[in-house]
């Protein structure tokens, strides 16, 4: 289990760490969607994050088709 230390951070920034390593919150839920979209090339999330423009989805379909 990651610990973090009160005397190097804010109670603010204790909540928001809490928040997103707890299971059932909806901080957790929103961080796991946001890195499951920036790691799937059919979203454009995946592009937007690295700074390219979204390529043309059936030409990627199709080039990752041959790849198999």
């Amino acid at each position: 289990m990651k610990k973090v230390s009160g005397h190097t951070h804010t109670q603010s920034q204790l909540d928001d760490f809490a928040n997103v390593n707890n299971f059932y919150s909806d901080a957790h839920t929103a961080a796991v969607i946001n890195r499951t979209n920036q790691l799937n090339p059919f979203n454009d999330a995946y592009w937007e994050s690295r700074g390219l423009p979204p390529p043309d989805y059936s030409q990627l379909a199709l080039k990752m088709a041959k790849e198999k």
